[in-house]
């Protein structure tokens, strides 16, 4: 099983750095998408076996879909509305 396409769409209120925001979503996806497809944890005699990315697969850059990062702009106040 693969994925080959992501579209995300995310209303975030003011955004201050665009490349940064879209890092970060991105980096959330394929994280994600690595835990949906690979994600296991093993224990054994209550001690979780896989300790770092050496056990625990990820996706390889070579299997990271294509993915569409979009962000709602809108003119609303930041901070709470009365």
């Amino acid at each position: 099983m693969s994925v080959t396409r992501t579209v995300t769409a995310s209303d975030v209120g003011v955004i201050v750095n665009p490349d940064t925001l879209e890092a970060q979503v991105q980096g959330g996806t394929i994280f994600g998408i690595a835990a949906v497809l690979y994600g296991q944890v093993t224990i054994d005699h209550g001690r979780i076996q896989q300790s770092n990315f050496h056990d625990y697969r990820v996706l390889r850059l070579d299997e990271i879909p294509k993915i569409e990062t979009y962000f709602v702009h809108n003119k609303e106040k930041t901070g709470r509305h009365r």
